[in-house]
């Protein structure tokens, strides 16, 4: 029996895949015919293809650019060349803008991160169940198979469908609303056009790339990926399958409209809809965790509508996993004598809502760890003495942590405002 099964092959499953692989067994299931999630990429012949999911990425905290910057080096993502075009008027544009795309599809990096990891696809989840701490896996196909751990970046409605009886924390009861988007892939007769992509402000088209000015490919047509607005998508994706041809019309028409490009010959066209593509509103945690069941929830959803957000979701969550860690270690006087290095506690990967989050979670942690070794905290010690309350006491354990200092003597002394001193726990 493996350690982990990780539900989702998109930036979150493949990051978090990728790093527990290199001390745990584990298996990646998608329901998908490819790696990729929503940055999936689609094949048209054996050279040709379109990016119907994320079209570009564009890297914005510290440490996501740096993990790009190494992607590039190493010949995985590039700079997406030539003319984008900004005609939304509704937003500011921003001229620093840097768009990155996969060297030979935007799945690139989902692919980079999960080379040596097995991977099953058209492998759909339909039920999962823990009996005596060990995970039983239900696919469509009637298979089943056995896991120690379990870890979920599948979207939220689909989420609730299979977790909600194991999770007990309060986001899986939010009305979270996913947006949706209708994307429609074509190819035309080749023309003299040399822009690489349109950000319109229409009520139904967003935006179209094109796919020949990614120089992955020679191609004696044009290939246009064409993505709706969310609003539009929100209200036509439940009938999407039944309304293909009427919506691939409407979308198409429309592209020629707002771009002047003189209309001619579709060749060929494939419509494709995301019922959940992604969420605008993010939620007060950013990963979860429970550690009874070894069961966690990590996705994009989580922290914002981008995929760098999927990308942020794993990270905290790895990095909350080694604050567990550490902070079991020092409450059972288990943790190293020398002195680590000064941690990094803004977290500068995240936004500053997320780093917050990060300083609460480290917090949370080492009080939940002083609660469970020292459950006498709070008692009176006599001659007006007290010790720390829990939350004073993780609150210096988190200021000594931040120095670089190691256990002395617990959590050390506290002070409370206008208050005796109070003696560390013994």
């Amino acid at each position: 029996m493996k350690d982990f099964c990780i539900i989702g092959s998109g930036i979150s499953g493949a990051t978090i895949a990728n790093i527990l692989n290199k001390k745990y067994s584990l298996d990646v299931y998608d329901k998908a015919r490819g790696v990729g999630g929503r940055s999936s990429n689609k094949k048209l012949n054996k050279n040709e293809s379109f990016d119907h999911g994320v079209q570009y990425i564009s890297p914005k905290s510290i440490q996501f650019k740096k993990f790009i910057k190494s992607l590039i080096s190493k010949k995985i993502v590039k700079k997406w060349p030539g003319k984008h075009l900004f005609l939304n008027t509704d937003k500011k544009e921003d001229k620093k803008h840097t768009k990155i795309i996969g060297k030979k599809g935007n799945n690139a990096i989902s692919k980079y991160l999960l080379k040596d990891i097995n991977c099953n696809f058209n492998s759909e989840v339909i039920k999962i169940f823990n009996k005596n701490k060990v995970w039983e896996i239900y696919f469509s196909d009637g298979s089943k198979k056995l896991y120690k751990s379990l870890i979920l970046t599948c979207p939220f409605p689909q989420l609730k469908k299979l977790s909600k009886k194991y999770i007990k924390h309060s986001f899986i009861n939010q009305k979270i609303k996913m947006d949706a988007n209708i994307t429609v892939m074509m190819a035309t007769k080749k023309s003299k056009l040399n822009v690489s992509s349109y950000f319109f402000n229409d009520k139904i088209l967003g935006w179209a790339g094109n796919e020949n000015s990614k120089m992955r490919f020679k191609s004696k047509n044009d290939l246009w990926t064409l993505q709706s607005t969310y609003s539009w998508a929100n209200k036509k994706i439940d009938k999407n399958r039944e309304n293909k041809k009427l919506n691939t019309k409407i979308m198409i028409e429309q592209f020629f409209k707002l771009t002047g490009i003189k209309k001619t010959k579709v060749l060929f066209s494939l419509n494709h809809g995301w019922k959940y593509s992604s969420n605008s509103k993010p939620l007060r945690i950013k990963s979860y965790w429970n550690s009874s069941l070894n069961l966690g929830v990590c996705a994009d959803w989580f922290v914002g509508p981008r995929l760098e957000s999927g990308w942020i979701a794993q990270q905290l969550r790895q990095q909350a996993a080694a604050l567990r860690q550490q902070a079991a270690a020092l409450a059972r006087g288990t943790a190293a004598p020398t002195r680590a290095p000064r941690p990094r506690l803004d977290i500068p990967m995240m936004p500053v809502p997320a780093a917050a989050a990060g300083r609460r979670l480290l917090l949370h942690v080492l009080l939940q760890e002083h609660r469970r070794h020292r459950p006498a905290a709070g008692r009176r010690l006599g001659a007006g003495r007290r010790r720390c309350s829990p939350a004073a006491a993780a609150r210096v354990a988190l200021r000594r942590r931040a120095a670089g200092g190691g256990r002395r003597a617990d959590f050390g002394r506290c002070r409370r405002p206008g208050g005796p001193a109070a003696s560390g726990v013994p």
